[in-house]
């Protein structure tokens, strides 16, 4: 899913186990579907089983419930698995797993305080071994933030249909960021022959806990 999600059938060869759950849960739900000339993850169709779509906005309702602080996955799978849910182990974090790709540019996700900046198979399987550890959390840019986010964005190159705002987040910009560094060299990373805004925004964008914090007040704290 996190590898492979713009191929038919998440390029499954053939029919092992992980198939069938693919088909029932995610193919045949519209929760993966084809859009334009690749799939994607997204809502389920207004054709999927209703249980299905109650499961799916439980989800989305508790990443938007509260966005000043992060929410524990292991609370979110207690709810899942009550009444009137009953989802059932299995197939619980390919559904979390779903919905954190379909909202990639407005979820956070945190291991133990610290932001996730790409989701990745390291990543994700630490969170099958100890959901405890992780947390999620949604953003949402309202006032001067939408002003800066866009400005940031235009300075990325980033297209303008990637950043309105019913399609666009933080995360958008955040990501492109922490990606740049962990590029960078070994030299690049320790260097101390560089100016000290540029040493401050290296530091900022390699130990960022928290998204909004990196690009609101860290970043423009480093530029003066």
């Amino acid at each position: 899913m996190i590898q492979h999600g713009e191929p038919l059938d998440l390029g499954i060869a053939g029919t092992p186990p992980e198939k069938s759950m693919y088909l029932s849960v995610l193919r045949q739900t519209g929760i993966h579907r084809k859009t334009g000339d690749c799939w994607q993850f997204s809502a389920p169709s207004r054709t999927a089983d209703e249980g299905i779509r109650k499961v799916w906005s439980a989800i989305t309702e508790y990443f938007a419930q509260r966005e000043r602080d992060a929410r524990p996955i292991i609370t979110l799978y207690e709810r899942l698995a009550a009444p009137p849910y009953g989802v059932l182990a299995g197939p619980m974090p390919v559904l979390l797993c779903a919905a954190l790709l379909a909202n990639d540019t407005r979820v956070a996700l945190y291991e133990e305080g610290t932001f996730v900046p790409q989701l990745n198979i390291a990543a994700f399987e630490r969170l099958l071994r100890a959901p405890e550890r992780f947390s999620v959390q949604q953003w949402r840019l309202t006032g001067v933030r939408t002003t800066v986010f866009h400005r940031l964005a235009e300075l990325l190159d980033l297209k303008v249909s990637d950043v309105t705002p019913d399609k666009g987040d933080i995360l958008t910009v955040v990501r492109p960021l922490c990606r740049f560094v962990t590029r960078l060299n070994d030299y690049a990373r320790r260097t101390q022959r560089i100016s000290p805004a540029a040493m401050q925004i290296r530091e900022h964008l390699t130990t960022a806990t928290r998204p909004d914090k990196l690009i609101f007040e860290a970043l423009p704290g480093a530029c003066g």
